[in-house]
C-alpha cells in the first residue's frame, strides 16, 4: 500500500507540475508567436450574459439542476446498503485471519480444477483458490494444521506437480496471518478513510471561505458525495463477493477506495470551483441554479474526458494485467466511474437543493433568517 501511494503521489505532483509549468510556457509562447493564437473563441464559447441566462434557465437547453431527484434516484446507493447488511463481505485473510498455501504448479490447469484437489484434500473446510498468472495458484483457509497443510500440497503434487528445492521437497510458500493482525488492519483502514476525509474537508473549508456561498456548504455537499461513491463500490463488493472472488475485500480494496476518495473529491472540487467563478462573474445576472447549471456544462467534457482516459488505463490492466490485480483494478474502475457521477449529478445539484429547502424556509417564517441562508443568499 505504501509503495502504491509513494508512487502515485509522485505522478500526480509530476503530472501537475508539467501541467502548470510546462504546458503553461508552451501556451504563452504559442500565444506571443501567433496572433490567431490569442483569440479567446479558441479556448470558449463567448456568449452575452443574456444568452447564458436564456440557455441554462429552469426547463433551458442544459438544465441538470431540475432534474436532481431522477440522478438522485438514479443511484445504486440504496441496492448496496441492502446488500452489505443482508450479504455481508467477502473477506480475505487479511482480515479474518488464517493460513495461505502458494504453489507454482507444473501442469497448466484452471482454478475451478485446483480448488476440488484442495477440497478433497481439506476435509476441516471449504478452501478459496485464486490465480495469478498462468499457473501460481494460492490456497486460502481457516487456520490449518501442518498436518492438513502437508496433504493439500501433497495433492496438488501428485495432481499437478510442483518443482522441488534441492532438500527434494515441494517448494511452496506457507502465510500464517493471526487474528490480531487482522483485527488491526480493519481498524487502520476506517481510520485512514476517517483521516482522507477529515483532511479533505479541512482543505475545502479553507479553498472556499471566501465565497458567496458558505465554505461549509461546500465541504458537506463533497462529503456527502464522497459517502455516497464509498456506499456505491463497498455495496458492489458485497454484492460481488457472494458471487465470485474477484468482491473479496483485502488490504488491496482499502487501496482501491482510498484512491477512489482522492479522484472523487478532485472532480468535484473542479465542479465546485467553477460554480465559485461563476457566482463571481455571473452571480448578479444569472439565478443560482442557472449558475450551477452554466458550471456542470463547462466541466462536464472535461470531468468525462479524464475519467474515461483513466478507465480505459483500468481496463487494459483488467483484461490483461493478471488476475492477482484484477480484483483492484476493478474496485478502481467502479470507484471512478461513481465518482464521476457523483461530481457531476450529486454533489452540485446538492448544494441547489439546499437552497431550495433554505427558500421554503424563509417562507413559512418570513420574519427569521435561519443560519447559513444569509451567506448562501448572496449567491
Amino acid at each position: 500500500m505504501k509503495g502504491f501511494a509513494l508512487t502515485l503521489f509522485i505522478g500526480v505532483a509530476a503530472s501537475m507540475f508539467s501541467a502548470i509549468v510546462i504546458t503553461h510556457s508552451l501556451l504563452y509562447y504559442v500565444q506571443r508567436w501567433f496572433r490567431f493564437a490569442r483569440r479567446a473563441t479558441l479556448y470558449t464559447t463567448v456568449l452575452p450574459a443574456e444568452v447564458l441566462a436564456r440557455s441554462f434557465r429552469s426547463g433551458g437547453r442544459f438544465d441538470v439542476v431540475s432534474h436532481r431527484n431522477a440522478y438522485f434516484a438514479a443511484s445504486i446507493i440504496v441496492p448496496g446498503i441492502f446488500a452489505i447488511l443482508i450479504v455481508g463481505f467477502n473477506l480475505g485473510i487479511d482480515f479474518t485471519g488464517g493460513d495461505s498455501i502458494a504453489a507454482q504448479l507444473k501442469q497448466h490447469t484452471t482454478a475451478a480444477q485446483v480448488q476440488k484437489v484442495a477440497e478433497q484434500a481439506y476435509a476441516a473446510g471449504r478452501p478459496q483458490v485464486q490465480a495469478e498468472g498462468k499457473n501460481y495458484y494460492v490456497v486460502t483457509t481457516l487456520p490449518i494444521a501442518p498436518r492438513e497443510a502437508e496433504k493439500i500440497v501433497q495433492a496438488l503434487d501428485s495432481r499437478f506437480g510442483i518443482p522441488k528445492d534441492k532438500a527434494g521437497n515441494p517448494s511452496v510458500n506457507e502465510t500464517t496471518v493471526g487474528p490480531t493482525i487482522a483485527s488491526s488492519l480493519v481498524v487502520s483502514a476506517v481510520f485512514l478513510v476517517m483521516i482522507s476525509a477529515t483532511l479533505i474537508s479541512a482543505y475545502l473549508g479553507f479553498r472556499f471561505s471566501r465565497t458567496q456561498v458558505s465554505a461549509r456548504r461546500f465541504a458537506l455537499c463533497a462529503m456527502a458525495a464522497l459517502l455516497h461513491d464509498i456506499f456505491v463500490l463497498v455495496g458492489i463488493w458485497a454484492i460481488l463477493g457472494h458471487f465470485s472472488l474477484l468482491g473479496q475485500v483485502d488490504t488491496l480494496f482499502v487501496t482501491a477506495v482510498l484512491t477512489m476518495v482522492g479522484f472523487s473529491v478532485h472532480d468535484t472540487i473542479v465542479v465546485f470551483d467553477r460554480i465559485r467563478e461563476n457566482l463571481r462573474v455571473q452571480g448578479s445576472r444569472m439565478t443560482f441554479d442557472q449558475v450551477v447549471n452554466l458550471s456542470i456544462a463547462q466541466t462536464l467534457s472535461r470531468s468525462l474526458n479524464t475519467s474515461l482516459t483513466v478507465i480505459l488505463v483500468l481496463v487494459t490492466l483488467f483484461l490483461f494485467g493478471g488476475s492477482s490485480i484484477q480484483g483492484f483494478v476493478l474496485a478502481l474502475i467502479v470507484g471512478i466511474a461513481s465518482g464521476t457521477y457523483s461530481s457531476i449529478f450529486n454533489a452540485a445539484t446538492l448544494l441547489t437543493a439546499w437552497r431550495g429547502l433554505d427558500r421554503r424556509v424563509v417562507r413559512r417564517s418570513p420574519g427569521r433568517v435561519p443560519g447559513g441562508v444569509a451567506s448562501a443568499a448572496r449567491g
